[in-house]
């Protein structure tokens, strides 16, 4: 008995063609759901933004590229750089959330540890990001770092499952093993069901080295359309390719445009110009 990937029915092995038995269950698709057209569970979850990816201040999406925000160890809130900018203006040198006093990196994993006790997925998550590269001075420790990244992604942290999907594809890469590899991708589609742009542009880029065209674009379109630069541009390669049709391309286009104008402001343009390393020294 297999899953069906779009109607999550446990069906026997003759409800698959030769091809989708081959396929990992969220991909895979039975003959009536072929024949119907039904569309993946994977492709119908995670198409918008998250409601925590908004900047508390300013209220906007918070930018898709990871070095235009700052995680706040204080209060393990993500403030984008135009906030941060603009409380700098004001004479704001402490975080401009909670108003906490900026540590200085001795200070910050005792800030981050009293949160991950209170069972603040993202303080977790954090601690088991910097086990797996060593950062902050935290002893490196995969086995370390997967059992709390796995422990925020209980919680509810999309983040940690995009780390731990991460981790796993390193594992696959150093060890070349099968199951790791269904962990990998397993993690990164809970993350893009969950609406965590770089896990769905991270799922486009390896369907693509697998040549399963149809699934990476329609990744890619997903991702683009939440503002992802990369997977616009991933998009606009297949066009050229001819592998995506115009249709495709012009549709992710149009999505592209509405994300990155609704990020967009003038204090964060101001901040771009000045740089994510002068912002963050503020």
């Amino acid at each position: 008995m297999k899953v069906c990937g779009a109607c999550e029915r446990k069906l026997p092995d003759d409800a698959y063609s030769v091809e989708q038995r081959g396929l990992r269950q969220s991909t895979r698709l039975c003959i009536e759901c072929v024949a119907t057209g039904n569309e993946l569970v994977l492709m119908k979850r995670g198409r918008m933004r998250a409601e925590e990816d908004t900047c508390l201040l300013c209220e906007l999406p918070l930018p898709v590229e990871p070095h235009e925000c700052m995680l706040r160890p204080c209060c393990m809130k993500k403030v984008c750089n135009g906030c941060i900018l603009s409380a700098n203006k004001f004479g704001i040198r402490d975080c401009p959330f909670c108003r906490a006093a900026t540590p200085g990196e001795s200070q910050v994993l005792a800030m981050v540890k009293k949160r991950a006790a209170a069972d603040d997925p993202m303080a977790i998550c954090f601690l088991g990001a910097h086990h797996d590269s060593g950062g902050f001075g935290l002893e490196k420790d995969t086995r370390k770092a997967v059992r709390l990244c796995g422990q925020a992604a209980a919680l509810g942290a999309k983040e940690a499952h995009y780390i731990l999907g991460g981790m796993y594809e390193r594992g696959v890469r150093g060890l070349g093993s099968i199951k790791e590899g269904a962990m990998s991708f397993r993690h990164y589609e809970e993350a893009a069901m969950r609406g965590h742009v770089l896990a769905r542009y991270t799922l486009g880029v390896l369907e693509c080295e697998d040549r399963h065209w149809g699934l990476a674009i329609q990744h890619f379109s997903i991702s683009a359309k939440m503002g992802h630069a990369a997977s616009m541009s991933n998009i606009n390669q297949l066009f050229i390719q001819g592998i995506a049709t115009k249709a495709a391309y012009d549709e992710a286009l149009q999505g592209y445009g509405a994300a990155t104008e609704e990020m967009s402001s003038p204090s964060r343009d101001e901040a771009k110009v000045m740089g994510a390393k002068k912002i963050q020294r503020l």
